[in-house]
């Protein structure tokens, strides 16, 4: 349908244009209703949520799109700080799936899982909402209290997760994986000078996209596995977390070896210059930072042996005596990773990788 190929080309104007006329028609019809309200969601504002209910009040409840009306609400709400909005919004969402036909369950929306983690701990993380006060940004760059890393769940949530996945694949050290096929022909990276800086809040979540011309400056905040691709936890210099995968990195055939580059080369605080940042779904249905050739990347490890590895503070630093990795600026931050953040168990297979 050419609304939904103006949507994907996010000529998102002419989009609602054209739904308009259909309307005007079909004044009833659930699919110009919700391609005009997706179209309208691609650049949040009150009106969004109009054309959210303006579908709800026409379609079935078992409609397949309905669930995720609601999620686009709760979507809306969080970014505007409407608490109790987004809570009862979440909650639509969530008894409208009780409607839905087997064949729709269970229910997959990109964000779900996202919005699940904000409404379970009862709060919206300041990381994500777009308009925050300046008091809420810290002076300097990639800095954080160790208060603020413990107050924020997103992140918390993040980083478990991936260590949870570092772990599961240190039980499994004879899992093979098949790479992806390098693209052919892949353009000559741009030189950071001629890119403009873009930040996790300019990026869009909920669509696949890459940003031309565009340069998004991270560090690594948790140690890399290594399955078909590198994959890690970035942050960038707002506080704003997300994934990242390196795809194609050359590989020397010794797993145990090509292990141990990743977790040396891709390590925290370690700085990523991402060129060109390609934000997509992955089949996790997630949002990801995906590299799909490593000279998109420039890495700087100048100090990241000079930080702890938990907080990312600058400071005297002392390594972990059995693996060597890991680096504390201060025994609570040795405490929290150890208990935690499950450093007890990484740990040891930190050590086997590296000796």
């Amino acid at each position: 349908m050419a609304i939904s190929r103006l949507i994907v080309d996010e000529d998102f104007d002419k989009a609602i244009a054209l739904a308009d006329t259909a309307l005007e028609v079909l004044p009833q019809s659930t699919q110009f209703l919700y391609l005009r309200a997706i179209a309208l969601c691609m650049k949040p504002s009150p009106e969004c949520i109009k054309a959210l209910d303006e579908f709800l009040a026409v379609a079935p409840k078992d409609h397949d799109k309905f669930p995720a009306c609601h999620y686009r609400k709760a979507s809306y709400y969080i970014c505007v700080e409407q608490k109790l909005k987004f809570a009862d919004s979440f909650k639509a969402g969530l008894e409208s799936e009780k409607n839905q036909l087997p064949c729709f369950l269970p229910y997959q929306f990109p964000m779900k899982d996202l919005l699940m983690k904000f409404y379970a701990f009862g709060d919206i993380p300041v990381n994500i909402v777009e308009n925050q006060s300046a008091s809420n940004i810290t002076s300097t760059p990639f800095s954080s209290s160790l208060e603020n890393l413990m107050s924020n769940p997103q992140r918390k949530i993040m980083l478990l997760k991936n260590r949870e996945l570092f772990l599961q694949l240190a039980a499994r050290p004879n899992d093979k994986y098949n790479t992806v096929p390098k693209p052919a022909n892949f353009p000559k990276p741009p030189r950071l000078a001629s890119l403009k800086a873009i930040t996790l809040k300019d990026i869009n979540p909920t669509i696949d996209k890459m940003y031309d011309g565009y340069v998004l400056e991270v560090k690594i905040i948790d140690f890399s596995y290594l399955m078909v691709a590198i994959n890690t936890v970035i942050e960038d210099e707002n506080g704003d977390i997300q994934r990242l995968a390196v795809y194609n990195w050359p590989l020397k055939g010794d797993r145990k070896a090509e292990i141990a580059e990743a977790i040396k080369t891709f390590r925290p605080n370690v700085m990523v210059s991402i060129i060109n940042p390609y934000m997509r779904l992955s089949s996790d249905m997630k949002n990801i930072i995906r590299v799909e050739n490593p000279v998109y990347i420039r890495l700087d490890n100048t100090s990241a042996d000079q930080k702890c590895t938990f907080c990312g503070k600058e400071a005297k630093v002392l390594p972990c005596s059995k693996c060597m990795m890991v680096r504390y600026c201060s025994k609570e931050c040795q405490r929290i990773d150890w208990i935690e953040f499950k450093h007890k168990e990484m740990c040891e297979h930190l050590k086997n990788y590296l000796s």
